[in-house]
């Protein structure tokens, strides 16, 4: 699998997690950033083949990052990665209808084995789906 992804999360953790895990996966993380705004410049500059994205973040939120991503054409794939919250349901509803590729529920606090377990399981299915249609 020789995809290019950023992996775009206000939180350190879980940027650091999901790198490692599309790291083991076979897949280049190119970049991360913190905030929409940043991510932005370096998926228009590093053009990777899909993103994680956050939707609730400080500056520019996910929804804004769709929004903007729509507007200058970029094609990159993006699986949303959101907590399970009422807010963040209708949050990740709204991204798959401004074109998110697929989802995946931000683990509750069990601690950093068990995220990156939950990664593990959610995200190679994700990915392997996402590279059939590229």
């Amino acid at each position: 699998m020789s995809l290019k992804a950023i992996v775009v999360d206000d939180s350190s953790i879980f940027r650091r997690v999901i790198s490692d895990v599309l790291s083991a996966i076979g897949v280049e993380v190119v970049a991360t950033a913190p905030n929409g705004r940043i991510a932005c410049q370096k998926i228009r500059d590093m053009k990777p083949d899909m993103v994680t994205l956050d939707l609730e973040m400080p500056e520019m939120d996910g929804l804004a990052v769709l929004d903007e991503l729509r507007k200058t054409g970029e094609t990159a794939k993006i699986i949303v990665v959101s907590a399970l919250s009422r807010r963040g349901g209708q949050l990740t509803i709204e991204a798959l209808n401004k074109g998110a590729f697929d989802f995946i529920p931000k683990p509750d606090g069990n601690g950093l084995e068990e995220c990156r377990a939950s990664f593990d399981r959610e995200l190679a299915p994700r990915v392997k789906a996402l590279v059939s249609r590229i």
